[in-house]
């Protein structure tokens, strides 16, 4: 598969497994997405500022990207570097990483609270680039698709290349949960429109 190719293919294939892809963050993303602001939360009235949450929204949607696209590139150096030796990683190996991630995000829902404020800006974006890395290497099926095809890529460019227009591809389809906190709180509204 030639550079030209690679790109091509891994573009076609975030497109065409982008709602997927999206659904698969929305379940992770959204509901930390719902409050993008260091701020308390104020009751919502029918003046409330609606799309100021927007910019915070796209920062933190900025993170959690970057996030998946170092373990969409990492992930394309380790698979093209093996095709290219000709070894293979031994079963272990690959349940073993598997199992270290599941302990990630277990880790990551269960840990206990600290006593600081919970999510300042710094660590708001952390935290999305942290998401961004593990559900990065989850092995969806268009991720296995793309291992797949960089394993039969003649080199380490054309790997790399398939997942970095794989990411093009699918990051499209992220943006629209920048739009979570705004569609909330005019839900919040109707509501109280329809309870007067």
């Amino acid at each position: 598969m030639e550079l030209g190719a690679a790109i091509g293919t891994g573009l076609l294939l975030g497109l065409s497994s982008g709602g997927q892809c999206f659904w698969s963050c929305a379940s992770v993303l959204g509901p930390f997405m719902v409050v993008t602001s260091d701020e308390p939360q104020v009751a919502i009235t029918r003046r409330s500022p609606r799309w100021t949450s927007v910019p915070a929204s796209l920062k933190v949607l900025a993170w959690y990207n970057l996030g998946r696209l170092v373990a969409y590139l990492l992930t394309a150096l380790i698979v093209s570097s093996i095709a290219r030796s000709g070894a293979l990683l031994p079963t272990p190996v690959l349940a073993g990483a598997q199992l270290l991630t599941a302990a990630l995000l277990l880790y990551a829902l269960l840990r206990p609270a600290s006593k600081q404020r919970c999510w300042t800006p710094k660590r708001r974006s952390s935290s999305a680039l942290v998401i961004g890395l593990l559900q990065g290497g989850m092995p969806c099926p268009p991720f296995i698709t793309a291992i797949a095809l960089a394993l039969g890529a003649p080199g380490v460019a054309s790997g790399v290349a398939l997942f970095l227009a794989l990411f093009v591809g699918t990051a499209l389809f992220t943006l629209p949960l920048a739009f979570i906190e705004p569609l909330r709180r005019r839900l919040a509204e109707e509501l109280l429109d329809a309870l007067d």
